[in-house]
């Protein structure tokens, strides 16, 4: 199949387009910027750089396509990128390109926070995204994925960066928020068999971990896999609203944006019975075993830790 990817060259599309390119099929990328992706795949990667919400789109190159992929997605609001920008009018611009080039078929990952709200313009303007593709009449599956963790995540990088700097980690309000973190590898493969499966066409699927958990918990096993001891401490809503704000404020490449803070305060829970019923994907656990293999990787805060000098290196894991 020949497959257009749009964002993918971030985090998620970078291994989508490993699985999808496993699988055989022959990908067209469309990244923002100049950067090229080198291809690793025999030829059958192609990367084009272009804004797709300005509609740069070189519509001849892209004729023969039989299916999209839409993966393009911020976290933060600037003037450069807005949630409006990125979030809808690029899927404006995507709906009008399969209708030129006849590609019907249409792959959507979303977010399961996305909703209609008009606090929140990342909530908003996701939600917002998938009434286009629903009122486009168009072969359109959508797919809703939690908190996903990987390698090259925000998740497990800033928690590992926090934890190895200080021993103490603020969480929101209790840190009773419900999580299900996925996999980016199973998300990937939820996208790769949606596109096998046309029988998908219509649906929207969660796509979110097996066991429910409080964000306390995830935190915790986090901690666990770093092999340091860390005092977790709740903190008013509010405070974490003004730091993060600060954060945003003073930073060009801030642990965390308002948009990921009210995510963690509603929570990012789903079902995840319908992937695996309809895919035949079951996402694996989040153990302390697999964030421990993850946070090797990960350089220190500030090109330091606070936790390590003096040591060794990165810590071997304790047992829990």
């Amino acid at each position: 199949m020949n497959v257009i990817v749009a964002g993918g060259s971030g985090f998620l599309g970078r291994h989508v387009v490993e699985e999808l390119a496993r699988r055989g099929h022959r990908l067209t990328v469309l990244a923002r910027g100049t950067r090229t992706t080198p291809d690793t795949h025999d030829g059958n990667v192609e990367t084009i750089a272009c804004d797709v919400a300005a509609g740069d789109l070189p519509i001849e190159r892209l004729r023969g396509a039989d299916a999209i992929v839409n993966l393009i997605g911020i976290k933060r609001d600037t003037a450069a990128q807005t949630f409006q920008q990125v979030h809808v009018d690029a899927v404006r611009q995507l709906i009008e390109l399969a209708r030129q080039i006849s590609a019907r078929r249409f792959v959507h990952v979303s977010v399961v926070a996305a909703r209609p709200d008009e606090r929140h313009a990342y909530h908003d303007t996701k939600w917002q995204a998938e009434q286009l593709f629903k009122e486009s009449g168009l072969d359109v599956t959508i797919l809703r994925p939690g908190v996903i963790y990987g390698p090259g995540d925000d998740m497990i990088t800033h928690l590992v960066k926090m934890i190895r700097f200080v021993p103490l980690f603020p969480v929101v309000g209790a840190g009773s928020s419900i999580l299900q973190p996925v996999h980016v590898h199973d998300v990937a493969r939820c996208v790769a068999e949606t596109l096998a499966r046309p029988e998908t066409i219509g649906a929207t699927l969660e796509v979110v971990g097996p066991e429910p958990m409080q964000l306390r918990e995830v935190v915790r096993t986090v901690a666990t896999a770093t092999g340091l001891k860390l005092w977790i401490v709740p903190t008013p809503i509010w405070f974490q609203r003004v730091s993060v704000w600060l954060m945003n404020r003073l930073c060009s490449n801030p642990l965390s944006t308002p948009a990921q803070l009210q995510m963690l305060i509603d929570g990012m829970a789903g079902d995840p019975r319908p992937v695996d019923e309809q895919l035949g994907v079951r996402p694996e656990p989040f153990r302390v075993e697999t964030v421990a293999e993850l946070q090797r990787g990960i350089p220190p805060l500030f090109g330091f830790s606070l936790r390590l000098l003096g040591g060794s290196g990165y810590p071997e894991r304790k047992g829990q």
